[in-house]
Protein backbone atom coordinates (compact mmCIF):
# COMPACT_ATOMS: atom_id res chain seq x y z
CA UNK A 1 0.00 0.00 0.00
CA UNK A 2 2.82 2.36 1.07
CA UNK A 3 4.57 1.66 -2.18
CA UNK A 4 1.44 2.52 -4.39
CA UNK A 5 0.76 5.31 -2.26
CA UNK A 6 4.80 6.81 -3.06
CA UNK A 7 3.77 5.74 -7.21
CA UNK A 8 0.96 7.89 -7.65
CA UNK A 9 2.27 10.83 -5.47
CA UNK A 10 5.44 10.83 -8.08
CA UNK A 11 3.37 10.60 -10.82
CA UNK A 12 1.06 13.91 -9.43
CA UNK A 13 4.60 15.34 -8.77
CA UNK A 14 6.06 15.14 -12.28
CA UNK A 15 2.56 15.66 -13.74
CA UNK A 16 2.41 19.13 -12.01
CA UNK A 17 6.54 19.44 -12.66
CA UNK A 18 5.70 18.93 -16.37
CA UNK A 19 2.55 21.28 -16.49
CA UNK A 20 4.68 24.37 -15.20
CA UNK A 21 7.64 23.50 -17.48
CA UNK A 22 5.31 23.64 -20.59
CA UNK A 23 3.49 26.71 -18.99
CA UNK A 24 6.77 28.86 -18.47
CA UNK A 25 8.11 27.96 -21.98
CA UNK A 26 4.68 29.75 -23.33
CA UNK A 27 5.00 32.45 -21.50
CA UNK A 28 8.66 32.80 -22.33
CA UNK A 29 8.40 32.58 -26.25
CA UNK A 30 5.15 35.55 -26.15
CA UNK A 31 5.58 38.32 -28.48
CA UNK A 32 2.87 41.07 -29.57
CA UNK A 33 3.10 43.36 -32.26
CA UNK A 34 2.02 47.14 -31.18
CA UNK A 35 1.59 50.62 -32.06
CA UNK A 36 2.79 53.33 -30.44
CA UNK A 37 1.80 56.62 -31.41
CA UNK A 38 4.16 58.57 -29.46
CA UNK A 39 8.25 58.96 -28.86
CA UNK A 40 8.86 57.02 -25.14
CA UNK A 41 11.88 56.43 -22.91
CA UNK A 42 13.31 53.72 -21.25
CA UNK A 43 16.03 54.65 -19.31
CA UNK A 44 17.72 57.07 -20.99
CA UNK A 45 17.26 56.26 -24.17
CA UNK A 46 14.51 57.62 -26.53
CA UNK A 47 12.65 55.29 -29.28
CA UNK A 48 10.66 57.09 -31.74
CA UNK A 49 7.11 56.14 -32.28
CA UNK A 50 5.72 53.44 -34.61
CA UNK A 51 5.38 49.79 -35.15
CA UNK A 52 7.34 47.56 -32.61
CA UNK A 53 7.72 43.73 -31.86
CA UNK A 54 7.66 42.66 -28.15
CA UNK A 55 9.10 39.56 -26.83
CA UNK A 56 10.45 37.23 -24.47
CA UNK A 57 11.84 34.14 -25.61
CA UNK A 58 14.33 31.91 -23.61
CA UNK A 59 14.99 34.10 -20.51
CA UNK A 60 11.70 35.32 -18.58
CA UNK A 61 13.90 38.52 -17.29
CA UNK A 62 15.02 39.73 -21.04
CA UNK A 63 12.14 41.02 -22.50
CA UNK A 64 13.13 42.79 -26.80
CA UNK A 65 11.50 45.77 -28.12
CA UNK A 66 12.24 45.87 -31.85
CA UNK A 67 11.15 48.46 -33.88
CA UNK A 68 9.88 47.02 -37.23
CA UNK A 69 12.27 49.28 -39.14
CA UNK A 70 15.22 47.61 -37.33
CA UNK A 71 16.42 50.67 -36.20
CA UNK A 72 15.21 50.72 -32.26
CA UNK A 73 16.03 47.69 -30.07
CA UNK A 74 15.98 47.71 -26.82
CA UNK A 75 16.81 44.52 -24.32
CA UNK A 76 15.22 45.45 -20.67
CA UNK A 77 16.50 43.53 -18.05
CA UNK A 78 16.29 45.52 -15.06
CA UNK A 79 12.81 44.67 -14.18
CA UNK A 80 10.23 43.70 -11.13
CA UNK A 81 7.79 40.40 -12.27
CA UNK A 82 4.42 41.56 -11.56
CA UNK A 83 1.37 39.36 -11.62
CA UNK A 84 -2.51 39.60 -11.59
CA UNK A 85 -4.74 38.79 -9.25
CA UNK A 86 -6.75 35.96 -10.91
CA UNK A 87 -7.85 37.14 -14.27
CA UNK A 88 -5.91 37.00 -17.84
CA UNK A 89 -4.82 40.51 -17.75
CA UNK A 90 -4.72 41.85 -21.26
CA UNK A 91 -1.11 42.10 -23.20
CA UNK A 92 -0.17 45.83 -23.14
CA UNK A 93 2.49 48.30 -22.60
CA UNK A 94 1.74 51.04 -19.98
CA UNK A 95 3.33 53.89 -20.02
CA UNK A 96 3.74 57.11 -17.39
CA UNK A 97 2.93 60.22 -19.39
CA UNK A 98 4.74 63.81 -17.80
CA UNK A 99 3.24 66.85 -19.67
CA UNK A 100 4.77 65.66 -23.39
CA UNK A 101 7.31 62.90 -21.74
CA UNK A 102 6.70 59.48 -22.09
CA UNK A 103 8.45 56.34 -20.18
CA UNK A 104 7.52 52.83 -20.06
CA UNK A 105 6.62 51.99 -17.31
CA UNK A 106 4.92 48.55 -17.34
CA UNK A 107 5.11 45.51 -20.01
CA UNK A 108 1.99 42.99 -19.81
CA UNK A 109 1.95 39.38 -21.31
CA UNK A 110 -0.77 38.10 -20.34
CA UNK A 111 -1.00 37.44 -16.34
CA UNK A 112 2.44 38.22 -16.26
CA UNK A 113 4.09 41.40 -16.25
CA UNK A 114 7.63 43.23 -16.13
CA UNK A 115 7.37 46.65 -14.25
CA UNK A 116 10.77 48.87 -15.39
CA UNK A 117 12.13 51.06 -12.36
CA UNK A 118 12.22 54.90 -12.89
CA UNK A 119 14.65 56.46 -15.12
CA UNK A 120 16.85 59.11 -13.21
CA UNK A 121 15.08 61.80 -15.45
CA UNK A 122 11.67 60.19 -15.02
CA UNK A 123 12.60 60.44 -10.95
CA UNK A 124 13.62 64.32 -11.40
CA UNK A 125 10.32 64.72 -13.15
CA UNK A 126 8.88 64.17 -10.52
CA UNK A 127 10.76 65.68 -7.98
CA UNK A 128 10.38 69.03 -10.00
CA UNK A 129 6.67 68.56 -9.64
CA UNK A 130 6.61 68.33 -6.23
CA UNK A 131 8.55 71.01 -5.76
CA UNK A 132 6.36 73.03 -8.23
CA UNK A 133 3.14 71.73 -7.44
CA UNK A 134 0.61 70.61 -9.65
CA UNK A 135 2.46 72.20 -12.70
CA UNK A 136 2.86 69.00 -14.70
CA UNK A 137 0.34 66.89 -15.89
CA UNK A 138 0.55 63.04 -15.21
CA UNK A 139 -0.96 60.02 -16.46
CA UNK A 140 -0.90 56.74 -17.32
CA UNK A 141 -1.38 55.65 -21.48
CA UNK A 142 -2.27 51.92 -22.01
CA UNK A 143 -1.18 51.20 -25.63
CA UNK A 144 -2.64 47.10 -26.97
CA UNK A 145 -1.33 44.93 -29.35
CA UNK A 146 -2.83 45.60 -33.04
Amino acid sequence: MKKRVTAIFSAMALIAIFATAASTYAQSNYRMSITVPFDFKIGDKTYSSGRYTVGVSGNPDLIQLQSRDGYNNAFVTSTVPIRTGGDEHQAQLEFSRYGDRYFLHKIWLGSEGRELPKSRLERKILEDRSEDVGQLEVDTVIVTPN
